[in-house]
């Protein structure tokens, strides 16, 4: 079996079998340079992939966002629809209970009566 090592080896070391100082040397920044390019390739691979995930989550955030930016500006409306609506029927409400209640009847008349009074007395 061969040794993985060998290939960094130079040709002419590779066929004498034998490893001297420079040979040695060599292969060994062979080594070293490989790391780095190795390094470097992980850490830039790293770097498109967080890239890619990094803007699937913004962009599946802000399609949320929207989503719910629409839904609420419909439920605002809605509400404010039904607080119209709401005032609409309290007028003529109030003018059937005024009209048809007796203690109503009293207490207005009463109020109307001293505001009759107030006002004969500032006069």
């Amino acid at each position: 079996m061969t040794d993985p090592w060998i290939e960094f080896l130079p040709l002419k070391s590779r066929s004498a079998g034998m490893l001297d100082d420079t040979t040695t040397e060599a292969v060994a920044a062979r080594v070293a340079e490989t790391a780095a390019n190795l390094d470097a390739y992980i850490e830039t691979k790293a770097g498109a992939i967080a890239a890619a995930r990094i803007q699937a989550v913004e962009d599946d955030a802000e399609q949320k966002i929207t989503e719910l930016m629409a839904g609420h500006a419909l439920e605002v409306e809605r509400l404010e629809d039904l607080v119209g609506e709401l005032r609409r029927q309290l007028k003529p409400l109030r003018r059937h209970v005024e009209e048809t209640c007796p203690a109503v009847k009293d207490r207005k008349a009463r109020a109307a009566a001293r505001a009759g009074q107030a006002g004969d007395h500032g006069a």
